[in-house]
Protein backbone atom coordinates (compact mmCIF):
# COMPACT_ATOMS: atom_id res chain seq x y z
CA UNK A 1 0.00 0.00 0.00
CA UNK A 2 1.19 3.44 -1.50
CA UNK A 3 0.82 6.67 1.53
CA UNK A 4 0.60 10.12 1.03
CA UNK A 5 0.08 11.90 4.27
CA UNK A 6 0.13 15.73 4.39
CA UNK A 7 -0.90 18.05 6.93
CA UNK A 8 -1.47 21.92 6.05
CA UNK A 9 -1.92 24.32 9.15
CA UNK A 10 -0.93 22.08 11.81
CA UNK A 11 2.27 20.11 12.94
CA UNK A 12 3.28 17.08 11.52
CA UNK A 13 4.12 15.22 14.30
CA UNK A 14 4.48 11.91 15.64
CA UNK A 15 1.64 11.43 17.52
CA UNK A 16 -0.30 12.63 14.27
CA UNK A 17 1.04 9.81 11.99
CA UNK A 18 0.66 7.23 14.90
CA UNK A 19 -3.09 7.56 15.40
CA UNK A 20 -3.60 7.78 11.51
CA UNK A 21 -1.20 4.67 10.82
CA UNK A 22 -2.84 3.04 13.57
CA UNK A 23 -6.13 3.91 12.48
CA UNK A 24 -5.36 3.35 8.51
CA UNK A 25 -4.01 -0.23 9.17
CA UNK A 26 -7.59 -1.90 10.47
CA UNK A 27 -9.48 -0.02 7.23
CA UNK A 28 -6.22 -1.93 4.69
CA UNK A 29 -7.54 -5.24 6.21
CA UNK A 30 -11.27 -4.52 5.46
CA UNK A 31 -11.00 -2.19 2.12
CA UNK A 32 -8.44 -3.34 -0.61
CA UNK A 33 -6.90 -0.02 -1.31
CA UNK A 34 -3.43 0.16 -3.73
CA UNK A 35 -2.71 3.61 -2.54
CA UNK A 36 -4.27 6.14 -0.07
CA UNK A 37 -3.29 9.86 -0.18
CA UNK A 38 -4.65 11.92 3.08
CA UNK A 39 -4.36 15.50 3.93
CA UNK A 40 -5.33 16.53 7.43
CA UNK A 41 -5.42 20.52 7.35
CA UNK A 42 -7.05 23.43 9.93
CA UNK A 43 -8.23 26.65 7.82
CA UNK A 44 -5.78 29.62 8.48
CA UNK A 45 -9.00 31.51 9.29
CA UNK A 46 -12.95 31.64 10.12
CA UNK A 47 -13.22 28.08 11.77
CA UNK A 48 -11.20 26.16 14.85
CA UNK A 49 -11.90 22.63 13.15
CA UNK A 50 -9.56 20.48 11.32
CA UNK A 51 -10.93 18.23 8.09
CA UNK A 52 -9.26 15.20 7.31
CA UNK A 53 -10.21 13.62 3.67
CA UNK A 54 -8.92 11.09 2.14
CA UNK A 55 -8.79 9.68 -1.33
CA UNK A 56 -8.60 5.55 -1.87
CA UNK A 57 -7.96 3.65 -5.03
CA UNK A 58 -10.20 0.92 -4.50
CA UNK A 59 -11.65 -1.39 -6.89
CA UNK A 60 -14.71 0.09 -9.05
CA UNK A 61 -14.75 4.39 -8.08
CA UNK A 62 -12.25 5.59 -5.66
CA UNK A 63 -12.99 6.68 -2.12
CA UNK A 64 -13.09 10.08 -1.59
CA UNK A 65 -14.61 11.10 1.61
CA UNK A 66 -13.64 14.02 4.05
CA UNK A 67 -14.88 15.22 7.76
CA UNK A 68 -14.66 17.20 10.42
CA UNK A 69 -13.90 17.61 14.30
CA UNK A 70 -12.25 20.24 16.58
CA UNK A 71 -9.05 17.70 16.56
CA UNK A 72 -6.86 15.66 14.49
CA UNK A 73 -8.59 12.54 16.37
CA UNK A 74 -11.93 13.37 16.36
CA UNK A 75 -12.02 14.39 12.70
CA UNK A 76 -9.77 10.94 11.64
CA UNK A 77 -12.43 9.02 13.70
CA UNK A 78 -15.35 11.09 11.89
CA UNK A 79 -13.22 9.88 8.61
CA UNK A 80 -12.93 6.03 9.50
CA UNK A 81 -16.46 5.56 9.83
CA UNK A 82 -17.45 7.31 6.28
CA UNK A 83 -15.07 5.51 4.39
CA UNK A 84 -16.09 2.03 6.51
CA UNK A 85 -20.02 3.02 5.43
CA UNK A 86 -19.50 3.86 1.76
CA UNK A 87 -17.23 0.93 1.40
CA UNK A 88 -20.05 -1.54 3.14
CA UNK A 89 -22.80 0.67 1.34
CA UNK A 90 -20.93 -0.34 -2.60
CA UNK A 91 -20.59 -3.98 -1.62
CA UNK A 92 -24.62 -4.51 -0.37
CA UNK A 93 -25.03 -2.27 -3.99
CA UNK A 94 -23.09 -5.12 -5.84
CA UNK A 95 -24.61 -7.86 -3.88
CA UNK A 96 -28.02 -7.06 -5.02
CA UNK A 97 -26.88 -6.46 -8.33
CA UNK A 98 -25.22 -9.96 -9.35
CA UNK A 99 -27.69 -11.80 -6.63
CA UNK A 100 -31.31 -9.30 -6.12
CA UNK A 101 -34.35 -10.97 -5.94
CA UNK A 102 -34.72 -13.51 -8.08
CA UNK A 103 -38.21 -13.79 -9.77
CA UNK A 104 -40.60 -15.99 -8.71
CA UNK A 105 -43.22 -17.65 -11.16
CA UNK A 106 -46.86 -18.78 -10.40
CA UNK A 107 -47.49 -22.48 -10.23
CA UNK A 108 -50.61 -23.80 -11.82
CA UNK A 109 -52.44 -25.93 -10.21
CA UNK A 110 -54.43 -28.61 -12.01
Amino acid sequence: MKLKLQFHGLADNFKHRLLIQRELDPLAKEIPFDQAEILISKPSEGSDQIEASVHLAVPGPDIRVAATGYTVEAAWRKLSKVVRETWLHRQRKRQCVNHGPRPTFARAHG
